[in-house]
């Protein structure tokens, strides 16, 4: 009867710890119970070398407990931070994350959000009754804002459905259970010469992601497509083997580096640290 669930599965075939809240509970309240619930996934994940995938949905800590359950919701930053740099770490926003779901959400390595996704830590009824100033859930919250803003975002999908296509191939890339893809012809030489959107030019702007995925085995997945765009990050595969990709990206800003796009850089590197993927 608690607003949360976890167990073992495969997503896409490949083995994962996965536990969600159930909005349809209590508002998907964080309660003490359903905290430790979570805590022990996520030790279970580290134990078995498994990635983590954490569905939320929530209004955060269930106040009805006090402190219980703020209690509760920091043991969870503590076992998010504890496996941090040991198993991959990902989240699926769904529909509103509020106070410690946010945070929750905030601190896996990989957060996808669907368009009816929206995180914040204190909802517009706060917002307007402490500052005056009147907004809603999509504006403080929405994917808009964490994508191309604060960065907290790294993957936008329509819907449900396109979130879990995107979270099984990001797990297929990061799982150490995941198996190398064999491909036909393992040469980059006999795909698609990426020199081809290269400018004659040194003083001319290009585009550096349609070279990326000319020497790729296919697409991958760009993570952080809006949010600091003149350095481009992705994970793939190269010869059937998982990959990171970094690159500046000349089109904007001459790929130069800002504080926001050497933070990105950093960050992906520390999680192709995590999974299996090469940089």
């Amino acid at each position: 009867g608690d607003s949360m669930v976890a167990g073992t599965d495969t997503v896409a075939g490949v083995p994962v710890v996965a536990y969600g809240t159930d909005p349809a509970r209590r508002g998907g309240a964080l309660t003490s119970a359903g905290c430790a619930l979570v805590v022990e996934a996520i030790g279970a994940a580290e134990r078995g070398n498994r990635p983590v995938l954490g569905v939320w949905h929530s209004g955060g800590a269930d106040l009805a407990e006090g402190v219980a359950s703020l209690r509760g919701v920091a043991g969870i930053f503590a076992a998010m931070t504890r496996a941090s740099g040991r198993v991959a770490q990902l989240a699926l926003v769904d529909g509103p994350a509020a106070g410690g779901a946010a945070y929750g959400s905030a601190l896996n390595d990989i957060v996808v959000m669907t368009s009816r996704g929206r995180l914040f830590v204190t909802g517009p009824a706060v917002v307007a009754q402490v500052t005056g100033s009147r907004t809603d859930m999509e504006t403080l919250g929405g994917p808009e804002v964490h994508a191309y803003r604060s960065g907290a975002v790294h993957v936008l999908a329509r819907d449900r459905d396109e979130a879990r296509g995107i979270v099984g191939e990001l797990l297929g890339l990061l799982s150490p259970a995941a198996p190398t893809v064999p491909v036909a012809s393992p040469g980059v030489a006999d795909g698609p010469d990426p020199g081809r959107w290269i400018p004659a030019s040194p003083r001319r702007a290009y585009d550096i992601r349609p070279v990326v995925t000319d020497i790729l085995d296919g697409p991958g997945i760009e993570l952080h497509e809006h949010w600091a765009p003149n350095v481009h990050v992705r994970l793939g595969r190269l010869g059937g083997r998982p990959v990171g990709v970094v690159a500046n990206n000349p089109l904007r800003k001459c790929g130069c580096l800002d504080a926001s796009a050497s933070t990105k850089a950093a960050r992906f590197v520390r999680l192709c640290e995590i999974g299996r993927a090469h940089v």
